[in-house]
């Protein structure tokens, strides 16, 4: 197992070829899924919508800074190599550390997952087939979570065999038939495509129908489209899970399912907070830009109703300035393309006398009423007030 040239007492190896890549790529990953859920936290804390898929989203993202911090160590030890470059510590602690990654990373992606399915449910909370389809998704996510999980506990016993082939030898630990170490695999491995593609197509046969402008549904399948590059990611590492049935050089073929999976659970997490970044470089009414403090999940801006009128008005009476009076005009606040019906009527048609000697000036009030729910709708381009 251990070459001859190996130094016995070695243990942190400089990281080349494939663990130098792990630990480049996984990095850039954790970087940027920090950086987006961070925003997204940071936008749904102002605008006051933080919710329990904002929760499981931050909590997934702290689990898989650990992920990553494992799969980093991991690599300095000896993952990603050959057994004939390891010493037996090496040996050792590089596959104690494998599991480690495992346990950590199964928890992570089942926080990530269902951050989406919730996010899912609630925009398609009117449409009782989608919402079912949903809570199969979450089944299966944390049914596949369990069964990986307890699967690689209970694989030997104590677990800790798994990475000191010694006990067996002595008869101090005993391990199952291989084969089912690649089956928990392959289980977890399907079961993660299966979610993976799902959770790509559920919003796209919601998409299908909806009045939306194009830009806004090229931009909302593009982003689906991005994060179908998950389950595509996943399928790579199928080949290498069945590397176990020879239980040889195993750190180093099970490096490249760290590498696939921490590019997984990253997309999950960047792509999940995007929609939420789009209100953190809106403008604000003021011309500052972040999360604006109203309620409002889009762009909004304020439209006077028969205001014409009273402008020549005001900038008529200016010439005699004796008095000062004020005219109340109605405004709505929302989009400038959408239908709105007024309400008190036209404010040009009043029938109080006009004093050619006082000055009307015109006071505007904006009212923007709008449900946590239907802000959630609006930063993923759903139209509000329409059942999805």
């Amino acid at each position: 197992m251990e070459g001859a040239s190996v130094d016995p007492d070695a243990r942190i190896i400089a990281p080349d070829g494939l663990p130098l890549t792990i630990i480049i790529i996984s990095g850039v990953f954790l970087g940027l899924s920090v950086l987006a859920v961070s925003l997204r936290t940071y936008v749904r804390l102002a605008k006051g919508t933080f919710g329990l898929d904002d929760a499981f989203m931050a909590s997934g993202a702290v689990v898989y800074t650990a992920v990553i911090g494992l799969a980093i160590y991991g690599c300095l030890v000896g993952l990603g190599r050959l057994e004939k470059d390891l010493n037996a510590w090496q040996y050792s602690e590089a596959m104690k550390y494998y599991i480690i990654w495992i346990l950590m990373y199964v928890v992570g992606l089942a926080m990530v997952k269902s951050s989406i399915c919730i996010t899912i449910q609630r925009i398609a909370s009117t449409k009782k087939a989608l919402v079912y389809t949903v809570w199969a998704l979450l089944t299966v996510t944390w049914a596949s979570f369990l069964i990986t999980f307890l699967g690689t506990l209970l694989y030997c016993q104590p677990v800790r065999t798994i990475w000191t082939p010694t006990l067996i030898l002595s008869g101090e630990g005993s391990c199952a038939p291989v084969d089912t170490f690649v089956i928990i695999g392959h289980v977890a491995t399907v079961s993660t495509i299966a979610t993976d593609l799902a959770l790509v197509v559920v919003p796209a046969v919601m998409l299908w129908n909806t009045q939306m402008k194009r830009q806004a549904k090229i931009q909302a399948f593009g982003l689906l489209s991005f994060a179908s590059i998950a389950s595509v990611i996943t399928m790579v590492r199928i080949p290498y899970v069945n590397k176990f049935e020879g239980m040889k050089d195993l750190q180093f073929w099970v490096a490249h399912t760290i590498l696939c999976s921490n590019i997984e659970t990253g997309i999950g997490c960047i792509a999940s907070s995007v929609p939420s970044l789009r209100h953190f470089f809106r403008s604000n009414s003021d011309g500052s830009s972040g999360p604006s403090n109203k309620r409002s999940g889009t762009g909004t801006q304020l439209v006077t109703v028969g205001g014409s009128r009273q402008q020549r008005r005001l900038r008529d009476s200016f010439r005699n300035p004796t008095d000062i009076g004020f005219s109340l005009s109605t405004v709505h606040h929302g989009r400038a393309d959408d239908n709105w019906e007024r309400l008190d009527g036209d404010s040009d048609k009043s029938d109080a006398p006009i004093d050619p000697k006082r000055i009307y000036a015109e006071q505007s009030y904006a009212v923007d009423i709008e449900s946590d729910s239907e802000a959630r709708k609006g930063e993923y381009g759903y139209p509000r007030g329409q059942a999805l």
